[in-house]
């Protein structure tokens, strides 16, 4: 249900917003702070007080908003627009960069925790963030890959049109991301 109505926020959302699930309580906590739009996109902060979260919850989903992309360009193709639209799906580097920073806290804290990072977008859930078990952190993790995209415009000119298309596109760039140390899933509407 919360996920539903995240999904009504983001049909118009004009910038990134955050809030912490709490299943064992049903609860819904916004966590973000001085959300606003800059020249280089979206900034979210997260509120100082999800560190008492963490303390307390040992079960804890960590959600975003990915608004409708307002980076298009007069002069981009057809394949170039629908690339950025389905962008909005895919974690991205900041995403990747608030996981590497927030996991290790949650680890010491719940040392047998369940932190999951979900993106709530037009398109569906993306669950991403680091693989499970205990394994260790990586110290310098390769985060290109969440900076660039991972559908081409020249693969996008030749692919299929449509929701369902739109899907397995997704659902092919999350696979191509989750590597390890990295997990990326989608589930669509």
């Amino acid at each position: 249900q919360g996920e539903a109505q995240i999904r009504e926020l983001a049909a118009n959302a004009s910038f990134e917003e955050l809030w912490a699930f709490l299943p064992a309580q049903g609860q819904w906590l916004e966590i973000g702070c001085c959300e606003r739009l800059t020249e280089a996109g979206n900034y979210v902060g997260v509120e100082a007080y999800v560190l008492e979260l963490m303390a307390r919850n040992p079960e804890l989903a960590v959600y975003h908003v990915h608004p409708h992309t307002r980076f298009q360009k007069e002069n981009y193709t057809a394949a170039k627009r629908r690339q950025k639209v389905l962008e909005e799906a895919l974690p991205s580097q900041p995403d990747l960069e608030a996981v590497l920073s927030l996991t290790p806290a949650f680890r010491r804290l719940q040392s047998r925790g369940k932190l999951a990072w979900r993106i709530v977008s037009r398109h569906g859930v993306t669950e991403y963030g680091l693989q499970p078990g205990d394994t260790p952190l990586p110290e310098d993790p390769d985060l290109r890959p969440f900076a660039f995209s991972r559908l081409s415009p020249e693969e996008l000119e030749n692919a299929s049109e449509g929701p369902e298309a739109d899907r397995a596109l997704i659902a092919q760039a999350c696979a191509d991301l989750s590597r390890p140390p990295f997990r990326v899933t989608f589930r669509p509407w």
